[in-house]
């Protein structure tokens, strides 16, 4: 079982199975991707290897991030929409392929298939996307969580999140 260690004297402690290929694991991986120009927030998103050896990525986003003017407040304020997109990849892809650019993390379980019968009951039972609770960090989150060897806490923001993953697994960071 593969659960988050507590630091010890303001040493880091690592997972040494995030490296290691154990047949036994399958992967997951977690990526943020930054919009260019400074993008205060982020955007998180996973990838989880199949029984086959393939990927799919999920990315959870608000079906109209790009609301301007008064309708901004739509985007913020109010349910919108929620759009995951899914796209798959062979077996054998090189991490650096599923999200180009993105900053990528490798948490090894042993019960992926937790990990995505979560991921469709979260698609299916969370249809709306708000900002504030129901973002693309949630849909992660919660979703890893599920598996009972991976334990993250929650962070609201993308980018907060991803900071907390490398807090707790900073082997696990692969670029």
């Amino acid at each position: 079982m593969i659960l988050p260690r507590k630091k010890s004297s303001g040493r880091k402690t690592s997972l040494s199975a995030c490296f290691k290929s154990d047949p036994s694991l399958q992967e997951v991986y977690v990526y943020l991707t930054e919009m260019a120009g400074g993008d205060p927030y982020g955007h998180v998103g996973m990838v989880i290897q199949q029984k086959d050896g393939s990927y799919v990525r999920y990315s959870q986003a608000a079906t109209n991030p790009n609301l301007q003017g008064w309708d901004r407040w739509e985007y913020l304020a109010w349910w919108q929409k929620v759009d995951v997109r899914k796209r798959t990849f062979p077996k054998n892809t090189t991490p650096s392929y599923f999200v180009p650019g993105a900053k990528i993390m490798r948490i090894s379980t042993t019960r992926p298939e937790q990990i995505q019968k979560a991921v469709n009951q979260y698609i299916a039972d969370k249809t709306s996307y708000h900002v504030f609770t129901n973002n693309c960090a949630d849909f992660v989150n919660d979703t890893l969580n599920a598996a009972e060897d991976v334990s993250v806490w929650d962070k609201t923001e993308p980018k907060d999140y991803f900071q907390g993953l490398i807090d707790t697994y900073p082997d696990c960071l692969i670029q």
